[in-house]
């Protein structure tokens, strides 16, 4: 991945220079992305985004999402998938930005805790109630 390239994209988003960032690679890729957390200094506090790094990936818009949908527009089948789940109401990561030349999405950083451990913590709960765990 350009650094940057990412040191752009997270300017445009933010509206100012995040300076030095950091990235460290997150656990459980899927498939051929690969997943990193970029951690930088922005309106004087530490601030955060997943980057979905899709460099590599033979094809983007063929990727492991299942799906029958395969648009001809070149539309990631992530975005499609993630427009269809907002519309719903399911509570998904917001994407704030996609280079589809540089080949990376920055997503919504909703911290570490994976869905499993907030489910098993309390069943009952409504999903859309659980917070983040930093």
């Amino acid at each position: 991945m350009d650094k940057a390239a990412l040191r752009s994209a997270i300017r445009e988003y933010e509206g100012t220079d995040p300076g030095d960032f950091a990235l460290g690679r997150l656990a459980g890729d899927g498939s051929d992305r690969r997943y990193w957390r970029a951690r930088y200094a922005a309106g004087g506090e530490t601030r955060s985004l997943v980057v979905m790094d899709l460099v590599g990936v033979k094809n983007i818009v063929k990727s492991e999402e299942v799906t029958l949908y395969h648009p001809d527009d070149g539309e990631l089948p992530f975005l499609n998938i993630h427009r269809y789940l907002t519309r719903l109401g399911v509570p998904v990561p917001k994407v704030h930005l996609f280079n589809r030349d540089e080949g990376f999405l920055l997503l919504e950083d909703l911290g570490d805790d994976l869905l499993l451990h907030a489910v098993t913590r309390d069943p009952r709960a409504p999903r859309t109630a659980l917070p983040p765990r930093r």
